[in-house]
């Protein structure tokens, strides 16, 4: 033994109250570590349960990213300016698909475009029933990609409200005393027509309208959803302006009406579109009436009777 310490001879024995004391403090201290445990262990369910969200957000924004870029594309196609069926080269397994809007772009100049509708896309060949445009020419510089629909006409310049009428019934709407040739635009907006019925449109002349059954020229284009085909029809000396085919539920047409009081040529712009329960059908017609004769007056046709709400416009 070392000459410094020397152990007692006796060394007493723990009471027992002391050592259930012990027992419990180490008792206590072993919960606190297993409650510690626990709680770290917690913390790294939620911090792997984070990683985990982070990954599948980050994957859910890599497939948006990647869906949306299969919905743009671009095509050297030549292809003028212009309405009606228009095919495109485009790379293959894009997400186009029949009925959707997609807006057409020159990359040379943007205000050379091109909106209408997908009818059909399989391989590398897109082919879209355009329906709206703006400039001319032939381009091979385009930049694809979905869109929303069109919007309804917008009123150029200002608009003046001339006549409203409510036809219940009817077999034809008149407007015999509002275009005075006051402005060099007026403009028809028809809204919530039904009848089940064809519309077509005449133009009178004269302090007491004769309405003209001659020197109608027009090119009318049809399209229904439940169809791929555009239906053309011409004329050039037609009795009447057809306008289109109204459904039992209602559709809209616009009338556009130029320089009325300019002599020789008159120049007419209509657009319907007749929404049913299955189908949505989109007519337009480009129309003109040759004469010398100042127009007074528009009267909207029904081969059964009409009903809705129209609406004539001066625009300055």
């Amino acid at each position: 033994m070392s000459d410094f310490y020397t152990p007692p001879d006796d060394i007493p024995a723990l009471s027992r109250a002391k050592a259930l004391q012990l027992n419990e403090l180490k008792d206590s201290v072993v919960a606190g570590f297993d409650a510690v445990e626990s709680l770290l262990d917690g913390i790294a369910e939620d911090i792997a349960s984070i990683d985990e969200n982070a990954a599948s957000a980050a994957q859910s924004a890599a497939d948006a990213e990647a869906y949306a870029d299969a919905l743009t594309t671009t095509s050297d196609s030549s292809v003028q300016i212009g309405t009606g069926s228009k095919t495109f080269t485009v790379e293959a397994n894009l997400k186009f698909a029949y009925g959707q809007f997609v807006s057409i772009i020159s990359g040379a100049d943007p205000t050379n475009f091109m909106h209408g509708n997908v009818t059909s896309y399989s391989g590398t060949t897109l082919v879209v029933n355009v329906t709206d445009r703006n400039g001319s020419g032939t381009f091979a510089d385009w930049s694809i990609s979905i869109s929303g629909s069109q919007g309804p006409q917008g009123l150029d310049g200002f608009a003046t409200l001339l006549y409203s009428v409510s036809a219940s019934g009817a077999s034809a709407v008149v407007f015999d005393d509002q275009i005075d040739n006051q402005y060099s635009r007026y403009l028809i907006v028809c809204s919530k027509i039904s009848g089940a019925s064809d519309l077509t449109m005449l133009v009178g002349t004269g302090s007491t309208p004769t309405y003209q059954t001659s020197n109608y020229a027009y090119t009318n284009r049809s399209q229904n959803t439940g169809s791929s085909s555009l239906t053309i029809t011409n004329s050039t000396s037609a009795a009447n302006i057809p306008l289109g085919s109204v459904g039992s539920t209602g559709c809209k047409l616009d009338i556009e009406i130029n320089y009325p009081g300019v002599a020789t040529i008159r120049q007419f712009n209509t657009k319907m579109t007749d929404s049913q329960a299955t189908t949505i059908t989109h007519t337009e017609s480009f129309c003109t009436w040759h004469s010398s004769t100042i127009v007074t007056a528009i009267k909207i046709v029904s081969s059964g009777t009409i009903t809705g709400t129209f609406k004539l416009y001066g625009i300055e």
